[in-house]
């Protein structure tokens, strides 16, 4: 491992603002900041290698105070908010600056995060500290906080706080970085995908101050017990469940390349009591509503992706799934197109077994 120290920047109150880069064997690092105890990079390979920076941070240090994300830094003396700015400790009445709306956040606007930290290199790990004085930000008593930072050949950065008061006080540490796993720059995360351990939430007023007890995240919003992405939970798609036994239970199926607010849902059953499905008459919707979002649902689950159902929803795993989807109109003015169509349609039934899937429209 190995562990550079360089000057970054030098503040025009005379403060000096460290860069720290602790680089493994494997080439990939991590780039740390005294402004904050601040992560300003974290350099790792993907899947094919390729080093990228997955954090996103500021290339001049002085950027660093008073942004308003707090990127990749560590708020304090008490991260989040506190409520109007007040509260009572051992029955005595602290308040504090309001900074955020009517409430205090992160300490408020000369927190831990806008504070040039002490820092050094300790063994294979950098260490930063601040000191909070007694009443400092209104808050009691003096407090020594360390932050200690450690990167592995596996690429895990560990981050342990330790804090020290001469007096009751209260104390809420975190680090503040925002992550885009494709690097810093390429675009959008709402791809991403998100498991929370978490079966239940705060719920919060309008101030983001929390409102009372915890309710379950099942059914609502902040539900990311089970992975998924952004875009899957505003679509409301689900991770559907495997059927060996060749049974489909779609529920509330819609297409999924048709906005959700205009999509028609559809419950499709298929494989249990049996094992065909015939839409019949003209320009009955058929093919929109529930034979392609069938196929299409089929191929995106065994894709191992979200599909356009409700929760509960089952689909089969089939060996091959088989379409012939014609067009009428192609159909009635050309003989020759609806002998091709009627060719395929025979080849796709020569192929298939007990465990495909097959989508054929236009057969009359």
């Amino acid at each position: 491992m190995k562990v550079e120290k360089n000057l970054w920047k030098t503040t025009p109150d005379g403060k000096d603002i460290f860069l720290y880069r602790i680089t493994n064997e494997s080439g990939a690092y991590v780039e740390l900041g005294s402004v904050g105890a601040g992560i300003v990079s974290i350099v790792v390979p993907d899947k094919e290698g390729k080093l990228a920076d997955v954090v996103i941070g500021y290339d001049d240090p002085m950027s660093y105070f008073g942004d308003g994300p707090c990127a990749g830094k560590c708020p304090g003396r008490y991260a989040n908010r506190i409520a109007k700015g007040h509260f009572t400790l051992d029955g005595k009445e602290y308040t504090l600056p309001v900074n955020n709306a009517c409430n205090h956040l992160h300490g408020g606007p000369d927190g831990f995060q806008n504070q040039v930290w002490e820092s050094r290199v300790e063994g294979e790990a950098v260490e930063f500290m601040y000191f909070s004085e007694d009443g400092e930000a209104g808050y009691p008593g003096n407090l020594k906080v360390v932050a200690h930072y450690e990167w592995s050949e596996d690429n895990e950065l560990t981050l342990t706080f330790t804090a020290e008061t001469d007096a009751p006080t209260v104390l809420n540490l975190t680090n503040h970085s925002y992550f885009n796993l494709d690097g810093e720059g390429s675009g959008t995360v709402l791809n991403h995908v998100l498991k929370l351990n978490a079966s239940q939430y705060l719920p919060t007023d309008d101030t983001l101050i929390p409102t009372g007890e915890p309710e379950d995240v099942a059914g609502t919003p902040m539900d990311f017990v089970n992975a998924k992405a952004k875009m899957a939970h505003d679509t409301k798609a689900t991770l559907p469940l495997l059927s060996q036994a060749g049974q489909v239970v779609l529920k509330k199926a819609r297409h999924p390349l048709i906005d959700p607010k205009k999509a028609v849902a559809n419950d499709i059953k298929l494989g249990q009591d049996y094992h065909a499905i015939v839409i019949t008459g003209p320009n009955t919707g058929g093919k929109t509503i529930t034979l392609k979002p069938l196929g299409l649902i089929q191929l995106m689950g065994q894709s191992g992706m979200f599909i356009p159902a409700a929760e509960g929803s089952t689909i089969a795993v089939y060996d091959e799934i088989f379409a012939d989807i014609g067009d009428e109109q192609s159909l009635e003015q050309n003989l020759s197109t609806f002998s091709g169509h009627m060719e395929n349609v025979k080849a796709i039934l020569d192929q298939t077994t007990a465990h495909s899937l097959v989508l054929l429209d236009e057969l009359g």
